[in-house]
């Protein structure tokens, strides 16, 4: 969803506090909205990531990790909507 999605699809007043939010507090509010999407998924698992791949996320930066963020979601919203 981007900015003009938000824009048109949220009450005005909703929408307009998302994008005003400073990045940290929008980092906090995509964990929280990600820990409600898991717990919603059928079959909610913890995953189990070897020790390479978790180092390898662990030293992406930002914009790389906002990129994978972006296409998981993609990802999910694909699934759940079969």
């Amino acid at each position: 969803m981007n900015r003009t999605t938000l824009l048109t699809e949220f009450p005005f007043d909703v929408a307009k506090e998302l994008v005003e939010l400073a990045p940290s507090a929008k980092a906090l509010l995509l964990n929280e909205l990600t820990d409600e999407v898991a717990e919603k998924i059928d079959g909610f698992e913890v995953p189990n990531l070897s020790s390479t791949s978790t180092q390898w996320l662990k030293s992406l930066t930002v914009e790389k990790s906002l990129a994978i963020i972006k296409d998981l979601a993609d990802q999910l919203l694909l699934e759940v909507t079969k």
